[in-house]
């Protein structure tokens, strides 16, 4: 399954401007990632000051061989240290194939800052593998680790950012902030 997720993502996504059912701000796309020549694999994302540091993220449900395959959704995450888990939005997954009996209804909810709301957690593996963006105007590339996600998906309206969280995300990556007034950028890691 990992090998065709990767033969998915090697045609990239769609152009930039597409990633989305809703209009992109050129700002969310456009931040440079800068790979460095390390031992241990970084990427370097810049994000304008203000701004949330932001992923493309390629996803795709784990239903090991099928026919047709199951579909590659590119959705553009935050990377956010205060979330415990992922959260996607509900379309997501119904982007990804899933069937409502393979949702489940999460015991308690998901909080944030004076909110809590329900959440599904789907049956079905979920993979998620960072796209990297390069300085110049080539397709974006997966980059990294395929990773094992366990998303709680939400009906929330109006549909909010999909959040990379705690749990799954950051279990895959050493992530670390730089919180410069003027550029600020996050880098992650390859464990």
């Amino acid at each position: 399954m990992t090998s065709r997720l990767l033969d998915a993502l090697s045609e990239g996504p769609p152009p930039r401007d597409n990633l989305l059912d809703r209009p992109v701000e050129a700002t969310e796309l456009t931040p440079l990632v800068r790979q460095t020549q390390a031992t241990t694999p970084s990427l370097t994302t810049a994000y304008g000051p203000g701004k949330e540091p932001i992923l493309t993220v390629g996803l795709m449900a784990n239903r090991g061989v099928t026919v047709p395959p199951t579909p590659v959704v590119f959705i553009l995450g935050c990377v956010d240290s205060g979330a415990c888990r992922t959260l996607v939005p509900l379309s997501v997954a119904v982007r990804l194939g899933l069937q409502a009996n393979e949702l489940t209804l999460d015991q308690g909810s998901f909080g944030g800052v004076g909110s809590s709301i329900s959440t599904w957690s789907s049956s079905v593996p979920v993979l998620g593998t960072v796209m990297a963006f390069p300085e110049t105007a080539s397709p974006a590339q997966p980059w990294g680790p395929v990773v094992d996600l366990n998303p709680s998906f939400t009906d929330l309206l109006p549909e909010p950012a999909t959040l990379l969280g705690r749990a799954d995300f950051f279990r895959a990556f050493v992530i670390t902030f730089n919180e410069d007034s003027a550029a600020p950028s996050f880098c992650i890691q390859q464990r």
